[in-house]
């Protein structure tokens, strides 16, 4: 999964680290700094290192200056992989949410590094659009790559429970498909979006917050068994949950989860870090 963040689901893995309230990316930088700490104090220690999917951009055609970079795509220079998510997001959101505007993109690696399209450690690939008008403040499309292993190591089928136990969904759903794949919808509440790492709020810290500062996404993932996972997700602005004026109705964004060009997408699969000394 890349939407939700799966720092959610290895909390119990994590008994030392900072509370997994960050994106996959915060959390993979914090405990960089906690490892380098441990090694100074205690020589030859052992420390998790976390990796998590990331919600990331691409910048199409030319070397990244910066994880926020905004450059719309060149279509000429876009690779295959990126015309497939623009074809698909914009037949899907336009509809409801209307003119697009251009892309904002950002691929990483698995630790969160920013690398090129195409280049083999790819993992992680986030289209995000900006509508101009109405309720819709941000539509996401997202294809994330990572080892089939992993899908049963940090449980994947347990998201749901972890997000709300934690209190950082409204509401969580999972359904088990045929192949054994997992279809998560998700309602949670979210703040500095505009960023390629939107904060996780708890519920408790939404209601907190002053009239107009929390975003509420709703989306719908994939993860399968073969190591992909495909979100889709509209951000809207709102005083809670039950008042998001959703405009990208609930089947779209399944059917961009489901998509299966997406699902073909060729991706690296690099292994979660477990126990490292890094």
């Amino acid at each position: 999964m890349t939407e939700h963040d799966l720092s959610t689901m290895l909390r119990d893995h994590l008994a030392d680290e900072p509370p997994l309230r960050q994106s996959g990316a915060d959390v993979i930088r914090t405990a960089r700094r906690e490892s380098r700490r441990r090694r100074a104090l205690e020589a030859g220690a052992g420390v998790l290192a976390v990796a998590a999917l990331a919600a990331t951009g691409l910048g199409v055609g030319e070397q990244l200056r910066g994880e926020d970079s905004s450059t719309p795509v060149a279509q000429e220079a876009t690779p295959p992989l990126a015309r497939t998510m623009e074809r698909s997001a914009s037949a899907a959101f336009t509809p409801y949410v209307g003119p697009l505007g251009d892309p904002t993109w950002t691929v990483k690696s698995l630790l969160g590094d920013t690398v090129d399209p195409g280049d083999p450690a790819a993992q992680h690939y986030l289209l995000s659009y900006r509508p101009s008008g109405g309720p819709s403040v941000q539509v996401n499309l997202t294809v994330g790559g990572y080892a089939p292993a992993d899908f049963d190591t940090y449980d994947f089928a347990s998201s749901c429970d972890h997000q709300l136990a934690q209190g950082l969904a409204a509401t969580c759903e999972m359904s088990a498909l045929d192949d054994g794949s997992l279809l998560m919808t998700t309602v949670a509440p979210r703040a500095r979006i505009g960023s390629d790492a939107p904060r996780m709020l708890t519920l408790d810290e939404a209601a907190s917050r002053p009239p107009g500062s929390v975003l509420w996404v709703r989306v719908v993932g994939l993860s399968t068994r073969d190591g992909i996972a495909v979100d889709a997700s509209e951000y809207v602005r709102a005083a809670d949950a039950d008042s998001a004026d959703w405009q990208v109705p609930l089947d779209v964004l399944e059917g961009l989860a489901l998509d299966q060009t997406l699902r073909d997408a060729d991706l690296a699969h690099e292994p979660m870090p477990a126990v490292t000394g890094e």
